[in-house]
């Protein structure tokens, strides 16, 4: 199971014991990884069963007689698991991207010395950037660079530019 604390429970230890035995025995490290990875899949096979299987669904309802009868109800798919789960496995295709592409006039390179450029963004959105800048030191040479913006819709703040 993924959970230090369940974990040290079921082996009677201290949280600290643990954790110090990670930091200080490279084998006792490895098998924790081991131990976490192995929940991890564990809970990603679940995930994938719920999306692509459902999940069944019932209630108590009273039958002619007054008595409570158990009523099974369709099976219950939740697009939204199944999206997740996509957008974690392809992201390529599935993942919400948007690309700005930032020129200069007629196409040329954006001249990056003294010149400050502000790009504002939405909260939710993680900037990646990409390309190569290629410039002589800071004193006014020319360069590309490739900027990604991907919708997180996180409510983090957006990263800091520096």
């Amino acid at each position: 199971m993924p959970n230090v604390s369940a974990a040290c429970k079921a082996a009677r230890i201290s949280n600290p014991a643990a954790w110090y035995r990670r930091k200080h025995n490279p084998e006792f490290a490895r098998q924790w990884e081991e131990a976490l990875q192995a929940g991890v899949e564990g809970l990603e096979e679940a995930t994938w069963d719920r999306a692509k299987e459902g999940v069944e669904q019932w209630t108590w309802a009273k039958d002619k007689r007054g008595r409570f009868r158990k009523l099974v109800l369709p099976r219950a798919y939740s697009d939204g698991l199944a999206t997740f789960l996509l957008k974690a496995h392809r992201p390529d295709k599935y993942r919400e991207s948007y690309k700005a592409e930032i020129s200069g006039p007629d196409g040329q390179p954006i001249a990056i010395g003294n010149t400050a450029i502000v790009i504002a963004w939405p909260h939710d959105t993680q900037i990646h950037e990409s390309g190569n800048y290629s410039g002589n030191g800071g004193n006014g040479g020319n360069g590309a660079i490739a900027i990604e913006a991907t919708a997180s819709h996180s409510a983090s703040a957006p990263p800091d530019p520096d």
